[in-house]
């Protein structure tokens, strides 16, 4: 995972024409993204942008901001790629509905529809009784 991180900021650094890196280091990132197929490219990209907001989620849960809701858009990202993420995500889907559930006092279990609803609205006459009786 870390190295995931050093080559998007090396590739980032070569793109620029920055000099952090010694040519032999350089030379190595360059290959390395000069055989990247466009999946590992996609992949890459998913995972510098999905684990950026990820930790920017993270960072807000104690910091202002909305860190519950960023958290779950970086798992989102990060799920169209990965698997490991798409399971994080369900439990953490899972667990957020219970919690709301024992704040609302809502059931998961429990019928949807409301209990006023459960009757029968009263029958109406047809409308051919309605017209004979109006003549």
């Amino acid at each position: 995972m870390v190295w995931a991180w050093i080559l998007a900021g090396a590739a980032v650094a070569l793109a620029a024409g920055v000099t952090l890196f010694s040519s032999r280091v350089r030379a190595a990132v360059g290959q390395v993204l000069a055989n990247l197929t466009i999946r590992q490219a996609r992949r890459l990209v998913v995972f510098v942008v999905g684990g950026t907001v990820l930790l920017a989620g993270l960072a807000m849960l104690a910091l202002p901001g909305p860190g519950i809701v960023t958290v779950i858009a970086g798992l989102g990202l990060l799920a169209t790629e990965f698997l490991w993420a798409r399971r994080l995500l369900r439990r953490v889907r899972e667990t957020t509905g219970q919690v709301y559930d024992s704040f609302t006092g809502a059931s998961a279990t429990a019928d949807p529809t409301p209990s006023s609803c459960e009757d029968p609205p009263p029958e109406s006459p047809p409308i051919d009784a309605v017209n004979k009786q109006d003549d």
